[in-house]
């Protein structure tokens, strides 16, 4: 089963990847993609490289090259977990090859995620990252809810890490009988 977590930078998605991972033995997907793309030197790499020290969306179609990228070096039947769908055109591209199963939004309010971001902060500019980012998820949500339809579950992730994972793996589990 192929899962993607998506939510708010904040919202727990990249620890609970970790933890799903170790879980269930599956491969994650995420931003990493963007570093690996940049450290190969990959097409475009350059401008990749420019939008991320900005805090700017990356444009869909370099995200896409970076995911074609890491996707080749996945054997056919790999397990993923998704963390984080950044627009619908990432989405296609992942379903020529893995269909997504199940997708997790993590719900939670832009105080909290800010919070929890803040307090790990390491950039003096951390606040105008985290306003693209919300508003890059703001703008790509109601697409990736269109698409997603009947796979995208709720989850409440103002809960414990280990609510979280907890609720997910419970689904999972229920699901796969």
């Amino acid at each position: 089963m192929n899962i993607a977590l998506i939510g708010k930078t904040g919202s727990g998605k990249s620890t609970v990847a970790k933890h799903l991972s170790w879980e269930f033995g599956h491969k994650i997907v995420n931003s990493d993609i963007l570093r690996e793309y940049i450290e190969q030197k990959c097409n475009k790499w350059q401008m990749v490289e420019e939008y991320l020290k900005d805090g700017k969306h990356v444009p869909d179609n370099l995200i896409v090259k970076a995911l074609e990228n890491r996707l080749s070096k996945y054997q056919e039947n790999e397990k993923l977990i998704i963390d984080n769908l950044p627009c619908i055109a990432f989405l296609y591209a992942l379903e020529k090859q893995y269909k997504i199963d199940y997708c997790f939004y993590f719900e939670i309010s832009d105080d909290v995620a800010r919070g929890r971001v803040l307090s790990r902060a390491r950039e003096n500019n951390v606040q105008t990252h985290l306003k693209n980012r919300a508003d890059a998820f703001t703008e790509n949500f109601p697409k990736l809810e269109q698409v997603l339809g009947n796979r995208l579950i709720r989850i409440d992730a103002r809960q414990s890490i280990e609510a979280v994972r907890r609720q997910i793996v419970e689904f999972i589990c229920v699901a796969s009988l």
